[in-house]
């Protein structure tokens, strides 16, 4: 067989040059299942990864979610208890309590005693 600048192949020489050509694609086969396989464990690593954080992005809105039923409540009792505590430190509301307490009596002078707050 020959080839167009004049050379001449042999048998053995396109034997030898198809050897090389299959054993390259044997070899780009080889590389080729290689990557794709790589590229799907990183498909498949990429999407656990997305459902984990979605996950935790979700668990973390309703613990946000918990957290501010809690501080509201919270508001509220701390402006009920602010509220009482006024109502009870009121001279003329003090006046009422005790006076309604039948064992409770005035004191002397000399029995006051001031505690500073």
């Amino acid at each position: 067989m020959e080839h167009a600048y004049g050379y001449r192949y042999s048998n053995l020489d396109l034997k030898a040059n198809y050897s090389l050509i299959r054993q390259h694609s044997k070899l780009d086969i080889w590389i080729i299942g290689i990557l794709t396989l790589l590229f799907t464990i990183m498909l498949i690593v990429t999407v656990f990864v997305r459902v984990y954080f979605s996950t935790v992005i979700r668990e973390t809105g309703y613990t946000i979610a918990e957290l501010t039923k809690e501080k509201i409540r919270l508001l509220e009792e701390k402006n009920r208890l602010s509220a009482e505590i006024a109502f009870l430190k009121s001279s003329q509301n003090l006046g009422k309590i005790t006076s309604n307490k039948k064992d409770l009596v005035i004191p002397h002078a000399n029995q006051i005693v001031r505690i500073g707050e």
